[in-house]
């Protein structure tokens, strides 16, 4: 039962925060945009500095949680550990749908499908067990993505990103 709680749950989250990509998207100057294509360097920059901001945040929450002695203080850190995971999560989007795009794989399905994967397994970093399980699995998913090359030239997700590249011209 309470693994069915914790798929219910982060599906909940899942939807919140595609709603939320898609009502932000428009807003952020294109950090927070399903679209286009990102390259290997990019994603991992990104999932670099995304993973330690999870990480410092898991952290925090099982601070929290390890202080509690009354019930309505669980629910308020759960609460928090939602929002928190509500507000990471377009990020996760971001990265994986925009660097499967670069491959030239449907970034939209298995992107949104990898994220709510992180998300679903974090719920669970109290057991350790499940824990160490989650990170070799995150582990071996970031690795073939930041080492499967893109696609030369335009696919039909748009061109390919070049950044960093040098703008002058010598």
């Amino acid at each position: 039962m309470d693994l069915f709680i914790n798929i219910v749950i982060s599906l909940g989250i899942g939807i919140i925060a595609l709603f939320l990509v898609r009502f932000l998207a428009p807003h952020s100057q294109g950090w927070i945009s399903i679209t286009g294509r990102i390259n290997r360097f990019q994603f991992i920059i990104g999932i670099l500095f995304l993973s330690a901001t999870m990480h410092i945040f898991n952290m925090f929450i099982q601070q929290l949680l390890e202080a509690v002695i009354i019930l309505p203080a669980y629910f308020g850190i759960k609460a928090l550990a939602y929002a928190g995971y509500i507000i990471l999560l377009p990020w996760y989007y971001t990265l994986y749908v925009r660097r499967l795009n670069d491959i030239s794989i449907p970034g939209f399905p298995f992107g949104i499908l990898l994220g709510m994967y992180i998300i679903g397994t974090n719920l669970y970093i109290p057991l350790k067990n499940t824990y160490m399980l989650h990170l070799i699995a995150t582990f071996l998913i970031h690795g073939a993505l930041a080492l499967l090359p893109g696609r030369k030239g335009t696919n039909r997700y748009g061109d390919p990103s070049y950044w960093p590249r040098s703008t002058q011209k010598k």
